[in-house]
């Protein structure tokens, strides 16, 4: 039997209130893999890979993941990734079945021999990892050289290529089955009579279809990395972030980033000039077919997609509450901004530094006008070299939201981190709201002690609290200032009859430090 136990005290414990967490960022990856990886696609087109909701392949190995999908482009974004992830942020796969299966080629191909000693560098692909240095001598034969260079361009085990020689003809057979005009292949030498030809041969791969993300349901992806062998079909990447941007009861917009390679402004505008999106990111390399001696497709010597799958990830990762971005690169004050989380959204994207890269000669890069051309009047993304040349670097992240519904220009969600920024507003607020009024009544009269309840009264300091935290976060303007200019341009209706709150807030954000104009007077004596 029990023991007599009065007086009965009966204890129960209830948690704390909970603070507003924001969903972790993800990556997806769309691409295509080497026919040899076709089993993966079963009996369908389309392949959506995902380890678990928390976890996926940011904590695979390299191996594990070229067995998966093999060692083509998708492979070595995924690479790039991984590192931008440093673990801390979920990548998953969309991955597309090439019905159009060819063999596609880059030879590089000796016209004339060499009149003197000298050497001749070859950057394939990514310039880091798949090089040829070759010490020539004067009158060394065409298929000598050839057969040097394609010795060195195989020594990598995880390549996406072979290299052959034959006949002074160096043919690099690619494992996609395709090759791209923004993919680098650049060969460097100084001598009056030795000469080579650069020259891409492929088809294009197997485009994706209109029902491509209906596999993913409505699992959120805040970085989609579209490669630019899909840009005849980028519009499916917008399309669906915009569709998700206001959803209906849900929090699942995000950008997409893809690059672009193009010779000029010029030719820049004819491919984007129609978009007018804040859901997709252009970032552009520049194309040096035969400018620079024998060389061809982008002025990086890292494929575009690859160096941008890094920098999307990385922006990723400062989205990340608690990751280490010490490695990143860039230069912040406050110790605080190298600690990701909500507050890293208005944060600057650029000077992110790409690690394991290969920078150009300067002369390749697009000179500064135009930098600001295809980001201030194009909405075109930027990277490149640092001012040393030492790093890649991003530049100026923007998206391609131009105009208004009604046509007018707006600036609102041109540049990524404003975008970010309003995204994180709206989420923050969102989980604040769910929470505060998760099961919660509502009347016009008092509030009584004890009771779950709210009156339009205390909504309107509820969202004053709300709107203190985000000027913590450093998302919106702090200040009491602020406060009241918050406060008198809130509205509420509030209809306990129809069980409805309906409000509408304005939150100036917090935004960038992106230009600094200055005049500098020297003179010899302030007495003057």
């Amino acid at each position: 039997m029990s023991a007599i136990n009065n007086p009965i005290v009966n204890g129960n414990i209830v948690p704390d209130d909970s603070i507003a967490t924001l969903d972790r960022p993800r990556v997806l990856i769309v691409g295509a893999v080497p026919a040899a990886k076709d089993a993966i696609f079963g009996s369908g087109t389309t392949a959506w890979l995902q380890k678990a909701i928390n976890t996926s392949y940011e904590l695979a190995s390299a191996k594990e993941v070229a067995n998966l999908i093999g060692t083509g482009s998708t492979y070595h974004r995924w690479e790039a990734a991984y590192n931008g992830s440093n673990q801390n942020v979920p990548i998953d796969f969309l991955l597309v079945k090439n019905t159009d299966a060819d063999t596609a080629t880059t030879t590089i191909e000796f016209t004339a021999t060499p009149a003197a000693d000298g050497t001749l560098t070859v950057d394939v692909f990514d310039g880091f990892k798949y090089f040829a240095n070759v010490d020539f001598k004067a009158g060394d034969t065409v298929t000598t050289l050839a057969q040097a260079v394609a010795n060195q361009l195989n020594n990598e085990t995880v390549r996406p290529y072979t290299a052959a020689a034959a006949a002074g003809v160096v043919t690099i057979t690619w494992v996609d089955g395709f090759v791209t005009d923004s993919t680098p292949v650049h060969v460097e030498y100084k001598d009056l009579t030795l000469a080579c030809t650069v020259t891409h041969t492929s088809t294009p791969p197997t485009q994706p279809t209109s029902d491509l993300f209906d596999i993913i349901g409505d699992t959120r992806y805040t970085h989609i990395l579209w490669p630019d062998y899909y840009k005849n079909t980028v519009q499916f990447a917008y399309s669906l972030l915009d569709d998700r941007f206001n959803a209906f009861n849900e929090v699942i917009s995000g950008l997409a980033f893809t690059s672009i390679t193009i010779a000029d402004t010029v030719a820049a505008e004819t491919e984007t000039s129609t978009y007018n999106t804040k859901s997709i990111s252009f970032v552009a390399a520049r194309k040096i077919d035969g400018l620079f001696g024998a060389s061809i497709g982008s002025d990086k010597k890292q494929l575009p997609d690859t160096s941008l799958a890094f920098i999307a990830t990385a922006h990723a990762r400062m989205l990340t509450e608690g990751a280490d971005l010490t490695d990143l690169g860039f230069i912040a004050e406050g110790l605080d901004d190298y600690t990701g989380g909500t507050a890293l959204a208005s944060f600057p994207m650029h000077n992110i530094s790409v690690p394991n890269t290969k920078p150009s000669n300067p002369a390749w890069y697009f000179d500064h006008t135009t930098q600001n051309i295809l980001a201030d009047r194009l909405n075109i993304s930027t990277y490149g070299t640092n001012r040393t040349g030492t790093n890649t670097i991003s530049g100026n992240f923007v998206t391609m939201w131009k105009t208004d519904s009604a046509g007018n220009t707006n600036l609102t969600f041109k540049q990524v981190e404003s975008l970010f920024t309003a995204m994180a507003i709206r989420e923050y607020w969102d989980r604040s709201a769910r929470i505060k009024f998760a099961n919660t009544r509502m009347t016009n009269g008092e509030l009584i002690s004890g009771r779950s309840m709210v009156n339009e009264q205390m909504v309107r300091e509820w969202n004053l609290i709300v709107y203190r935290e985000l000027a913590d976060l450093a998302l919106v303007t702090s200040g009491a200032d602020a406060e009241k200019a918050f406060l008198r341009l809130l509205t509420i209706t509030f209809s306990p009859q129809n069980q409805q709150i309906t409000q509408t807030g304005t939150y100036e954000m917090v935004t960038h430090v992106g230009r600094i104009d200055y005049t500098i007077k020297t003179v010899f004596n302030y007495k003057d």
